[in-house]
């Protein structure tokens, strides 16, 4: 997406208040928190808002619901959760907010947004580096040779 493109689509993401109308406003911070650095990390604009979506339901309906069911909804919606993670977050009342920021932790990193991700390595045989030699060098027939 280009960088216009992309702030569009958060802007649209942040002033669609139904997409999280079923959830208190921590979590509905969370998750749109969430959202926008999909949007920023390349993820198309309909999956976000599915999968906002699908997340502002889960934390909605989590009385009612299992782990198991749980991941089922959130694989619905093209999402993948540690079914290890899952199963803690039944185990103790939290507030919502609290809950939708553990539940966005237990997302597998193929659903979230590398946060913090390395470098891609350089390669010395494409010029790339420290030493690397500007590409418009190569074009100058008179420079000398070392």
């Amino acid at each position: 997406m280009v960088i216009d493109n992309i702030d569009r689509a958060i802007e649209r993401l942040l002033t669609d208040e139904a997409l999280t109308a079923d959830v208190d406003d921590a979590a509905a911070k969370a998750l749109l928190r969430w959202g926008e650095e999909q949007i920023k990390a390349g993820r198309p604009e309909e999956a976000v808002r599915q999968g906002v979506r699908a997340l502002n339901k889960l934390v909605a309906k989590r009385s009612g619901l299992d782990p198991a069911a749980a991941r089922a909804r959130l694989e619905a919606a093209g999402l993948a959760a540690d079914p290890a993670a899952l199963a803690p977050l039944w185990a103790e009342p939290l507030p919502e907010g609290e809950w939708a920021q553990r539940l966005l932790q237990a997302l597998t990193p193929a659903a979230r947004p590398p946060s913090a991700a390395a470098p891609l390595p350089l390669s010395p045989e494409r010029g790339e580096g420290v030493r690397a030699t500007p590409w418009w060098h190569h074009l100058l027939f008179w420079r000398k040779q070392r």
